[in-house]
């Protein structure tokens, strides 16, 4: 006798190749007894696709982010962190972190934060579409001020998206009250987005946790002051057209001045310069950064257009090591200078077209 080309009818109750209805049915209970231990206030929403996230379950996302936005905090020990470089002052296009590197590039879902990790892997490391502006990364969030003063959030975990809050950009600055929202151990994260315009507005331009540094440029004079929880006291005032100016660990004044490096013991009130305008093989001064290493001591890189360099300062006034060229890099291709770093290693990235390379020294 042939064989049937189709299974046999199951003679068995619990023959898995049948479903009965008492299958179905237990599923159903299931079903019903989950509904019943679901958090109140939870929504079940089955209206989008696999793809495609439903009105609801967005609006649930962004009441969870103003969460993290009005509850959350940083301190004044974050700021010093990140103060230890001039990675603020610099745009904030590098962050270094226990994870990897943070670096603001345009990568293929877009302008946006990408984490790069020990391996060398890179990937978005905030929201996960479009652009994102460039930000404060700080205690694991990413903190903008956009155009109009409002404040964006990221929480680096996949959303993101503009409070209904903002900062007064027209607003006169009171160094005092800056210095103690700034000196804080609580910081909120609306205050932290205001301290982080002032800096790219170039209006706070050192911190060392015990005393902030504002300038006040208006007509060519700068007006430099230092202020703590006590007082705000005038310390210098030149008249030159200057710029990335920045005070490091409240001992040193830097900056650019036609064309020349300039630094200024704060201690002292010795200064030097590094004239540019006669070494020629370095080209026009681009861009100025730092790095405070654990041990103090400061190095200060200068960005030229044919080869940047470095000096290391003693602590002893103005008395540095003598020039180092780095003349691995190519300063023709290269358009942002970004040093972080490991306890005693420092780590130098450049950002070329689309790209970041760097030099461990």
């Amino acid at each position: 006798m042939a064989r049937s080309k189709y299974y046999d009818l199951p003679k068995k109750p619990f023959n898995p190749r049948a479903v009965h209805l008492y299958d179905i049915a237990a599923m159903i209970l299931v079903f019903a007894i989950a509904l019943t231990l679901m958090p109140i206030g939870t929504t079940v929403d089955f209206s989008a696709g696999f793809n495609q996230k439903s009105e609801a379950y967005l609006q649930e996302e962004y009441m969870d982010l103003v969460s993290v936005f009005e509850e959350g905090d940083t301190s004044s020990g974050a700021f010093r962190t990140l103060f230890m470089t001039s990675c603020l002052q610099n745009s904030g296009y590098v962050y270094e972190t226990r994870d990897g590197y943070y670096f603001y590039k345009n990568g293929e879902q877009g302008m946006g934060y990408y984490l790069m990790d020990d391996e060398g892997n890179m990937e978005r490391a905030d929201k996960q579409e479009g652009d994102n502006p460039l930000g404060l990364i700080i205690d694991g969030v990413c903190l903008s001020v956009m155009e109009n003063g409002q404040i964006f959030i990221d929480d680096l975990d996949g959303k993101s998206g503009l409070m209904d809050a903002y900062v007064d950009l027209d607003a006169e600055i009171d160094y005092a009250e800056v210095a103690k929202i700034m000196l804080s151990s609580e910081i909120s994260y609306r205050d932290a987005a205001m301290l982080w315009h002032l800096i790219q507005q170039e209006i706070i331009i050192g911190f060392d946790g015990d005393a902030v540094w504002f300038q006040e440029a208006s007509d060519g004079i700068h007006r430099i002051y230092r202020a703590t929880e006590y007082e705000v006291e005038e310390k210098l005032c030149w008249e030159a057209e200057m710029w990335d100016v920045m005070v490091i660990d409240d001992r040193y004044l830097i900056h650019a001045e036609a064309g020349n490096l300039y630094i200024y013991c704060l201690e002292t009130g010795d200064a030097v310069y590094m004239p540019f305008d006669e070494w020629t093989e370095l080209g026009e001064l681009l861009q100025l950064a730092y790095r405070v290493n654990v041990n103090g001591k400061i190095r200060i890189y200068a960005l030229n257009s044919q080869k940047p360099s470095y000096y290391d300062l003693s602590g002893n006034g103005v008395e540095m090591d003598q020039m180092v060229r780095m003349d691995g890099v190519n300063g023709e291709k290269v358009y942002g200078l970004y040093p972080t770093g490991i306890y005693d290693t420092i780590i130098v990235w450049f950002r070329e077209a689309g790209q970041y390379t760097h030099i461990t020294q």
